[in-house]
């Protein structure tokens, strides 16, 4: 089982919207099988993050729907996998935060974050 690092990148600054904000991003390397939703979903429980990016995927159409659902989260925005390649996640609940997707593309998602309200 992976183990969790705690990196704090800078301080906030006195004008930040968020006092505190957890984001967890997985370099997943396919998002279908249960056993790997259930780490992922253990880390969601234990972390609580208000933010998860899972990159390649390997996902895409109805059955990353289905498997973007069962992680738990009311919104999900994907980029769709090339075939059993690539595919970007970013999932949230919009009441506990506003996410506006930016621009996107098979490499990347550009999100702005805002407290809900």
């Amino acid at each position: 089982m992976m183990s969790a690092q705690k990196i704090t990148i800078s301080p906030l600054s006195p004008t930040s919207r968020f006092k505190h904000m957890n984001l967890f991003i997985w370099n997943i390397q396919g998002a279908g099988n249960n056993e790997t939703l259930n780490i992922l979903r253990e880390h969601i429980r234990k972390h609580r993050p208000y933010i998860v990016a899972l990159v390649e995927t390997c996902v895409s159409r109805a059955r990353a729907q289905l498997t973007c659902e069962k992680i738990g989260f009311r919104n999900c925005f994907r980029v769709e996998a090339q075939g059993f390649q690539g595919g970007i996640w970013v999932l949230w609940n919009e009441d506990e935060i506003e996410v506006e997707i930016l621009n996107s593309h098979t490499q990347f998602v550009m999100v702005e974050m805002m407290s809900p309200g």
